[in-house]
């Protein structure tokens, strides 16, 4: 069924951009002790930064998979709702 490969989808690549956030998160949340931690934390601000707009489109991928399965009165995957 269409609508359960589009859930699929939409649920793969939530939980994958999910995980990249988490991954930058746990990156930042280190101490810059060190000058060597300090360039570690400013290269993966400059990573975020350079993969902001690619980041901005998968999340609007996304929305729009689940948008169009809600327009259409599909179930949605619990781990969304």
């Amino acid at each position: 069924m269409l609508s359960k490969i589009l859930n699929e989808m939409a649920l793969k690549e939530y939980s994958l951009i999910n995980w990249e956030i988490l991954d930058y998160t746990n990156a930042l949340e280190d101490d810059p002790s060190s000058i060597d931690l300090l360039k570690k934390i400013l290269n993966v601000i400059t990573e975020i930064r350079d993969k902001s707009m690619e980041m901005e489109f998968r999340i609007a991928d996304v929305q729009e998979q689940y948008r169009i399965l809600e327009m259409y009165g599909f179930p949605i995957a619990e781990e969304i709702n």
